[in-house]
């Protein structure tokens, strides 16, 4: 449509037509979305009565332009003065239309695709419709008075509301009317734009209204479609500030109240105790905290009060990037997060309310220092370990937490390192967001620092869904106290997507302010014939690692902090190198996705082939300096598959460590340091070691706990691990009273074999421990008596107070629904029927209207049987055998009846509501579901 950057002659016909539709009247006239009773729009209603739209749209450009309140941030400028000569480069690149978005290059034509992807990379498109160039060339325009930038910016918006207009479905439009974007477009670059022009004498009546218009058209589409997660939180910010901004809109109030619920019930959905966002990606943490302080601030910087929870759940998310920071405030880059420093995002936060904070945030300046430097964040299953709160703090965090909500890797067990003021072990980043051996690489196991098994990685992304957020705290073994800090996690989902039994166990043990001992440990059913390879990965951040010839150290070379890493095993081990290898990848790190910008650093393999339980210690050596201290480590004789017993020796000192990867062993942690006379300077220990003399407890296991019975009121600790090795390494506590009482083991995957240990120590000094091993299966009867959904799973389930059965509810709409739940299933279907109970509440199902149960097998094959074809308001009993199950994918063997031996993965229930006249909400309700032989 244009030429030069500016309109030509047809283009400004079209646009006049754009205009003169949109000021001519009618149900989606600008008129009719104003609040024209507002006293202060006198003028504006006069010359609408009139007929005079032209009239109408001068005296709504006069008032804004005269109006006080509400304020965006920056007062809007006066007209500017021309600079003659004077250019932006910025602004100059925009008008030869020459784009830069995540790092890579293209030119556009002048007349703007606003789909065009040149570099086939989807988020090109979706930065080039964030607009954030339009703040460029407007603030150019008022910095130069040069119209050409003016004129550029209003000749783009007029391009893009008339090639753009606003689709009937969230599904069209992908890069310009995707949800994020008009979020993210409402809440920053285009308010901007139009405060910062709206002195402008190139900003015409008519193009003002237009981008007004486009404005209400947008927060209206943000009211009946948003996404999840951190895109619901920026898109509701974008609807608050025109809420706030524009309260002449006749729907802003409505507006502002949606904002208010969603930011309500979301800060409590999505920001759980410990304050990590559900996606346990910090990059989208701070992405989401952004979002939510947009919203709260715009309201707050208007005189709008904002609810207590919302800024309660702020001040938590804030923490949270307080305590999982490194020294130099950036944060580990776990899952798609970036190198990203915190101090913008938690700045407003770090105030005398938050003395702690402010105390880190500026360096000890101002504030009190937390009374705390090593911390737990139960629900993401994050551990940070450090030796202080100063730049120079030794400081490690591993991730043994869920998959997250959304921007997964598959890298459990991560950790990152940094000591001496450097970061020296790193999550390798992200990189890209487009399909590929990168994206591939940098989300897969392969570039994480955690362990590859038979070449295999991590498979999280195909369990349950429901098992990706931490809707509890996670019962992770963690220890701290003035000695050392301990964590301990496991990867038990399988490798490479299989169902192998195979368990990787980590455990991180710090004395505090000198190293770290990792004890990786593969661990699975017994086969004396099998071997498997397991390869620990330690991703450094630069370049120059070096291993010594025989293996026993991997180092760094550089000028002012390095670290040592010195393997030890009873079986043979070899180490290998990467560094910036491309096909495949090996050896990046990514520092940014946005500037496109990754570069080589060395990855370091230690690799080790042998027979289960496989067990590899590894002692973590940071120092200051170019000089490597004189510490080594070594085997103790007691050292065994069981038990890790390690003796490592500097200068002057020797330690002496023991920790227990049998449940034979107890739980036993001990650390006793001596000096170079043998004469014992400190010591610690945690745990304990089964003792044959103590009364036993009556216990029987259960799927989500062990009831245990005790004789009277007191302290019951459980502790529970793999009972194929690896120790325990999750734990509980909580107080007892006599009788039985139940221990919650949520860590649990069906089909492990676990391992328990209960310790009770009674108020009378009576005490008794038990032990056991069970293979938790699945429930043969779900009844949600409890109020628990288990491990059925879909956004659509409604936990409702009271109900003792399973809900899912949709959105009340006219349209047709598709709407299903699912449950992870694990065997054949067997002999005995499925039987289950159901409702379909719907008024009226509309013009097709069913309900059915599907069935998926190993190999991706569906088969479903339907059992109704019309809604139910009173519960139904059905019973379903295996032959009434047929192939119901659209692939050959369509038609066929469920085989007996097919091994069945997943089990879903999926109602359709048809068409209907009148809004109607689908809802599934599900009772006493008996899935056949137990399963």
């Amino acid at each position: 449509m244009f030429s030069n950057g500016f309109p030509t002659i047809r283009g400004w016909i079209a646009s006049w037509c754009c205009l003169a539709a949109l000021l001519a009247g009618g149900e989606e006239a600008l008129w009719s979305k104003l609040d024209l009773g507002r006293p202060e729009l006198a003028a504006v209603k006069v010359a609408h009565d009139q007929g005079d739209s032209a009239g109408a749209a001068a005296a709504l450009l006069a008032y804004f332009r005269a109006r006080q309140t509400p304020k965006w941030y920056t007062a809007s400028p006066p007209a500017p003065v021309l600079k003659p000569g004077e250019t932006d480069a910025s602004a100059e690149k925009i008008l030869r239309r020459e784009y830069t978005f995540v790092g890579k290059s293209a030119t556009l034509t002048q007349d703007l695709d606003w789909n065009a992807n040149p570099l086939k990379d989807a988020e090109w498109p979706i930065e080039l419709n964030r607009h954030y160039t339009w703040i460029r060339l407007v603030n150019a325009y008022n910095a130069t008075g040069n119209p050409a930038y003016a004129q550029d910016f209003l000749a783009q918006l007029q391009d893009w509301c008339a090639d753009n207009p606003r689709p009937a479905s969230s599904r069209q439009g992908r890069f310009t009317w995707r949800t994020l974007e008009c979020g993210i477009r409402l809440s920053g670059s285009w308010p901007h734009c139009f405060f910062g022009m709206l002195n402008s004498p190139e900003l015409t009546p008519e193009l003002f209204c237009l981008m007004l218009n486009a404005m209400e058209e947008q927060a209206d589409y943000l009211t009946k479609f948003h996404g999840g997660g951190n895109w619901l939180v920026t898109e509701t910010s974008g609807l608050m500030a025109c809420a706030v901004l524009f309260p002449e809109f006749a729907d802003a109030p409505r507006w502002r109240q949606i904002c208010f619920d969603r930011l309500a019930k979301e800060i409590d959905n999505q920001v759980p105790p410990d304050g990590a966002q559900v996606e346990l990606t910090p990059h989208y943490h701070m992405v989401t905290l952004n979002s939510f302080l947009s919203a709260t601030r715009i309201a707050e910087f208007n005189n709008v009060p904002v609810p207590e929870n919302v800024k309660a759940g702020i001040h938590r998310m804030g923490r949270y990037l307080m305590d999982v920071s490194k020294p130099d405030l950036h944060i580990p880059m776990f899952n798609d997060s970036d190198d990203g420093i915190i101090v913008g995002s938690v700045r407003s936060l770090a105030t005398a309310e938050d003395p702690e904070l402010q105390w880190v945030l500026s360096r000890g300046k101002e504030g009190t220092a937390p009374p705390y430097t090593s911390v737990a964040l139960p629900y993401a299953g994050q551990y940070a370990m450090r030796s202080g709160w100063d730049e120079r703090a030794l400081y490690l965090a591993m991730d043994a937490g869920p998959y997250g909500a959304g921007h997964q890797h598959e890298d459990k067990l991560q950790i990152s390192v940094s000591a001496y003021g450097r970061g020296l072990l790193f999550d390798p980043g992200r990189f890209t967001y487009a399909g590929g051996p990168w994206r591939s690489y940098f989300i897969g196991t392969q570039s994480h620092n955690t362990m590859l098994v038979d070449g295999r990685g991590q498979s999280r992304g195909r369990s349950p869904r429901q098992r990706w957020i931490g809707h509890r705290a996670q019962d992770n073994l963690w220890l701290t106290n003035d000695v050392f800090d301990f964590a301990a996690g496991s990867y038990a989902e399988g490798y490479g997507g299989s169902g192998d039994g195979l368990v990787h166990v980590r455990k991180v043990f710090f004395k505090r302010g000198e190293y770290w001992l990792v004890h990786d440990l593969l661990v699975g059913p017994a086969d004396p014939v099998a071997t498997h390879v397991a390869e620990i990965h330690y991703q450094f951040g630069m370049t120059g690692i070096t291993a010594e010839e025989d293996g026993a150290a991997i180092l760094s070379h550089n000028p002012d902090a390095n670290l040592a890493l010195l393997p030890v095993s009873a079986q043979p081990y070899t180490v290998q190198l990467h560094e910036g290898e491309e096909k495949p990848p090996k050896g990046w790190v990514a520092w940014s996705m946005h500037k496109a910008l990754k570069a080589a650093a060395t990855m370091a393999v230690v690799r080790q082939e042998a027979a289960l339980p496989i067990r590899v210690d590894t002692l973590l050596l940071p120092y200051a300096g170019a000089e490597r201290p004189a510490v080594r480590i070594r085997r103790l004789p007691e050292d065994a598959p069981g038990l890790s017993a390690l003796e490592i020796t500097g200068p002057g000192w020797r330690d002496v460590y023991h920790c227990s990867h049998s449940p034979e062993g107890g739980s036993r942690i001990d650390w006793v340091r001596y000096d170079d006379k043998g004469h014992e300077l400190a010591s610690a220990v945690h745990g304990w070691v089964p003792d044959q003399a103590t009364p036993a407890l009556a216990a029987v296991p259960a799927r989500t706990g062990v009831n245990v019975t005790v004789p009277g009121a007191g302290r019951l600790v459980l502790d529970y691990g793999y009972s194929v090795g690896g120790g325990y390494v999750f734990h509980g506590e909580q107080d007892a009273q006599a009788g039985e009482n139940r221990l919650p083991v949520p860590s649990i995957l069906p089909g492990q074999s676990y391992a328990y240990a209960v310790q009770f120590v009674g108020e009378d000094g009576k005490a008794g421990q038990c032990q056991g091993t069970y293979v938790p299966v699945e429930p043969a009867v779900a009844d949600f008596q409890d109020g628990e959904m288990g491990d059925w799973s879909h956004a659509a389930i409604a936990v409702e107070e009271g109900n003792k059965f399973l809900r899912a509810k949709g959105e009340a709409t006219t349209g047709a629904v598709y709407m299903g739940i699912n449950h992870p299933l694990h065997g054949k279907f067997g002999e005995a029927p499925m039987v289950f109970r159901y409702r379909m509440p719907l008024a009226d199902g509309g013009d097709w209207c069913y309900g059915k149960i599907s069935l998926t097998d190993s190999q991706k094959r569906r088969w479903s049987a339907y059992v109704a074809d019309k809604p139910a308001a009173t519960w139904q009993k059905v019973t379903v055998q295996r032959t009434s199950f047929r192939r119901d994918d659209g692939k050959e063997g369509a038609g066929a009846t469920l085989p007996e031996d097919a091994v069945l993965t997943a089990l879903s229930f999926t109602i359709r509501k048809g068409k209907t006249q009148t809004a109607v909400a689908p809802i599934l309700d599900l009772d006493d579901v008996a899935l056949g032989d137990g399963r």
